[in-house]
């Protein structure tokens, strides 16, 4: 990070200690005027009223500067008011968690209108007649995000569906419970509670553990008390494995719960050098590494012991473990229509895709009973073997024409790099409009940074 001059630092003094306070983080005055009169207004609401009118302007002040003092030396601004927008949403922060970006959200608001259009177009009605019930021609879905942190995905997502869709269900799941805690309290901040045929919930779950136990608890998720938290040792509470009994022991009933019309996923993709080299100072002092980088005991090499091939035994670098679990896992159960993985660039998007392909190749295997071959699974198969359409999107994917068209040129968006070759690289990457993975042309979409990957089965 370069010094500030001192003539920036006497042009902030002039215009207040605060503000060259502030200049430490912000590196400029107009993000440090910003930033000061966002915290003053946190301040200003904050502040319970005293008995003493006198003494208001003082604990106001001191209030003030404490937080100044304490982003000046890096603490993200988000945790400092304790919000952060979200689409329309007003998503409450806290340290321990990951902190939503905006790249998050482009792609999620994206998603969320392509379903959207899918609802109001009548293409995902589902009927009760087909589990031997009344007929129900009202739209159902089903929406699972993994690694759901403050929930803002899960939280969007049922905002912007809730009124087209009468029977919609989101489940948020993460190993921390900080997060399912916060994610919970995001609900009742946001009024989002559920209603009739409509629910919202977060659970404590392990999406690296073994593919039965995983299976047992995505399927035994209910909607648990908003009020209840749970401590980090705490599993989920027994009472919702109690109220899904019945739905356990329906295997038809069992089979229709594992079918989800979306997955979408921010997990940790980071690896530890770039954790270490790329990150800013910020990031790495105090936001959540487990949130960023996987396990490395579990990167180098998980497996379920069962006889169906593995994403993750036959190659998968650390940092790409989280994506080839939930392709496993919706190969073998979970069956989305549609799959959403956030990812760091360009590389990743390729190995994502090259993943894609590969779960694809090993479907068709398992599905024609051919005989497993872990050593010539390289993912030279057709889209249509499992995914309809594979996309990569940048960080803003609305920006071009609807769904599966790349005729747009993508616009150049800067970003920090760390050499002049990176440089370089971005600078070729944001004029690709397709990217060639064993042998298939996938579109890229939108403009920015390269930053999802869109997988779309078809399925149901």
């Amino acid at each position: 990070m370069p010094r500030l001059s001192n003539q920036l630092i006497r042009s902030a003094c002039r215009i207040s200690p605060l503000v060259a306070l502030l200049l430490r983080s912000c590196r400029d005055i107009p993000s440090a005027k910003n930033e000061l009169r966002w915290i003053s207004e946190h301040v200003s609401k904050t502040t319970t009223n005293s008995s003493s009118s006198r003494l208001q302007p003082i604990i106001s002040q001191s209030k003030l500067f404490k937080l100044c003092k304490a982003r000046s030396r890096g603490v993200p601004l988000q945790y400092i008011l304790g919000t952060q927008p979200f689409g329309e949403l007003e998503v409450k922060c806290r340290p321990g968690v990951l902190i939503p970006r905006s790249e998050t959200e482009a792609y999620t608001l994206e998603v969320g209108r392509i379903l959207l259009d899918e609802i109001r177009h009548g293409t995902r009605l589902r009927t009760k007649s087909q589990r031997g019930q009344q007929p129900l021609t009202e739209p159902e879905m089903k929406i699972l995000d993994i690694c759901s942190g403050t929930g803002c995905i899960s939280l969007s997502l049922y905002a912007q569906l809730r009124h087209a869709c009468p029977n919609l269900q989101v489940v948020g799941l993460d190993i921390s419970p900080k997060a399912i805690n916060l994610a919970r309290e995001n609900i009742v901040y946001n009024n989002l509670l559920p209603r009739q045929n409509q629910s919202i919930s977060f659970h404590k779950g392990d999406i690296l553990s073994p593919s039965k136990n995983i299976d047992e608890l995505i399927m035994g998720m209910g909607s648990p008390s908003l009020s209840s938290p749970i401590s980090p040792q705490q599993e989920e509470p027994s009472n919702l494995k109690d109220k899904e009994e019945p739905a356990r022991a329906d295997p038809e009933n069992r089979i229709s719960r594992n079918k989800w019309d979306l997955i979408i996923s921010n997990p940790p993709y980071i690896s530890s050098t770039s954790f270490s080299r790329d990150t800013t100072r910020s990031v790495r002092n105090f936001e959540p590494k487990l949130a960023l980088v996987p396990p490395p005991q579990v990167a180098a090499g998980a497996t379920d012991n069962d006889s169906t091939i593995s994403l993750t035994s036959i190659y998968c670098r650390p940092e790409d473990i989280f994506y080839a679990r939930i392709l496993d896992l919706s190969r073998r159960t979970l069956k989305p229509r549609r799959i959403l993985f956030e990812v760091a660039d360009l590389r990743q998007a390729r190995r994502v895709v090259e993943l894609a392909l590969v779960s694809a190749t090993v479907s068709g295997k398992e599905t024609k009973g051919e005989e497993e071959d872990h050593g010539h699974l390289d993912g030279r198969t057709s889209l249509s073997d499992m995914f309809k359409v594979i996309e990569v999107w940048r960080d803003d994917p609305s920006c071009c024409s609807p769904l599966h068209s790349n005729n747009t040129e993508a616009q150049d968006n800067t970003v920090e790099s760390t050499s002049e070759e990176d440089e370089k690289e971005n600078s070729t990457e944001n004029l690709l409009r397709t990217v060639t993975v064993n042998g298939q042309e996938i579109p890229i979409r939108g403009s920015g940074n390269v930053r999802s990957v869109y997988l779309f089965t078809g399925q149901h």
